[in-house]
């Protein structure tokens, strides 16, 4: 294992509890974009089910180029560090899905552009975003993370949203409509 790949495996285990982790830095990072973006309807969770096992997390915030989406799968990338109204800052959060799956998809809209992405590792080790779709759109801007979820975690999963969505200010956070 390179030193790159070592070090990219260090930091997607960090999480004591990987599943409640990544929910809440998604649901944070989307929750910042709206911030930013002025926007005060609710981040949309669908929650994982054995017909769709995936955790989805949906905002309509200021969305992602394809370069920010580049950005986006790089450890230590962060454009948030000078803004003190947000969360985050370390670039980490953005690819806390790792520790639970090695790739998911990022699905981003920004001033009429749209990116698709997986964010995964390559046979190295070593982070990888690979553009599937980039083209135009006339969709609003934001950001939707879809992250697979073993059919045996569905459950825990689930528990794990209301469980940090009973921690946030009423209204911030819609769970399955």
């Amino acid at each position: 294992m390179s030193k790159a790949a070592f070090i990219m495996e260090s930091l997607t285990n960090l999480y004591s509890d990987p599943y409640l982790s990544v929910i809440r830095e998604y649901v944070a990072n989307a929750i910042d974009s709206h911030i930013e973006a002025g926007n005060t309807d609710p981040v949309e969770v669908s929650a994982p089910s054995q017909w769709s096992p995936n955790l989805i997390i949906k905002d309509q915030g200021i969305g992602m180029s394809r370069e920010d989406v580049f950005r986006y799968g790089n450890y230590g990338s962060s454009d948030k560090r000078d803004n003190l109204e947000v969360v985050g800052n370390f670039g980490m959060g953005s690819k806390s899905a790792m520790a639970i799956t090695n790739s998911f998809t990022i699905t981003a809209v920004k001033d009429g552009e749209y990116t698709m992405a997986t964010i995964g590792r390559n046979d190295d080790g070593h982070g990888q975003v690979d553009i599937i779709v980039n083209e135009p759109t006339t969709e609003p801007n934001g950001v939707t993370i879809t992250i697979p979820i073993p059919t045996s975690n569905i459950w825990s999963v689930r528990s794990r949203i209301d469980s940090v969505i009973s921690k946030l200010p009423a209204g911030r956070v819609s769970v399955d409509g």
